[in-house]
């Protein structure tokens, strides 16, 4: 009977190997633990799917980068994004009502990042000296319409921490230098991003989003 369990424990492990190797991609290599010894232990090597290269230049210039292509495919589908909770409640993940948030589709996200790339294009175009967009916003769909915005202009975004004081805002912006700064009513330190920008003589370079 000690005999017959312990075939079946040695079974089921063997089992167990196989089809971890299946589904995560391992193969087994079993080596001796001292020279000519009979006694073997068994390594696993992993290997993962190598990820895609990242797109070229040419590639961007005539395609489009491969995120906002994807977002693109989402809206024509007319899927839903996300969902948004007005600023005076606590987020999604906490909040025990579920009736105060709306549900934003691909395509409204889209709209509000068409419109600030729309400004970033009309006020700096792709060749000025700056490549930042920088923008003050809660995590939501105005930080994400920032973002796609500026990736639409060919810009690179740089999102301002809604927790920094006024001499952090100073250092962040005047390292970066940002063509257009993005300031949404919402966010909590709006007054520090306007001092910030005020003493860096940078306050034509903001942009208040709309409510």
């Amino acid at each position: 009977g000690v005999l017959v369990g312990c075939l079946f424990r040695l079974a089921g492990r063997e089992v167990f190997r196989t089809k971890r190797r299946e589904l995560l991609g391992t193969s087994s290599t079993c080596i001796g633990r001292n020279a000519g010894s009979s006694t073997s232990r068994c390594h696993s090597t992993w290997s993962f799917p190598r990820p895609d290269s990242p797109p070229s230049d040419d590639e961007v210039t005539s395609q489009g980068l491969p995120l906002l292509r994807k977002v693109v495919e989402h809206a024509k589908a007319d899927r839903p994004f996300m969902s948004e909770w007005p600023s005076s409640t606590t987020s999604s993940a906490t909040t025990s009502n579920t009736e105060d948030h709306r549900v934003l589709s691909y395509q409204e996200v889209i709209a509000k990042a068409i419109k600030i790339s729309s400004c970033i294009q009309q006020k700096h175009p792709p060749t000025s000296s700056s490549p930042f967009v920088a923008h003050s916003t809660i995590p939501g769909s105005d930080y994400i319409a920032c973002q796609w915005g500026a990736f639409a202009a060919k810009k690179a975004s740089v999102p301002l921490s809604i927790s920094q004081k006024t001499p952090e805002l100073e250092h962040v912006l005047q390292d970066s230098n940002p063509v257009l700064i993005f300031v949404s009513p919402k966010s909590p330190n709006q007054d520090q991003v306007l001092q910030a920008t005020h003493n860096l003589n940078m306050s034509d370079r903001v942009v208040l989003l709309e409510e």
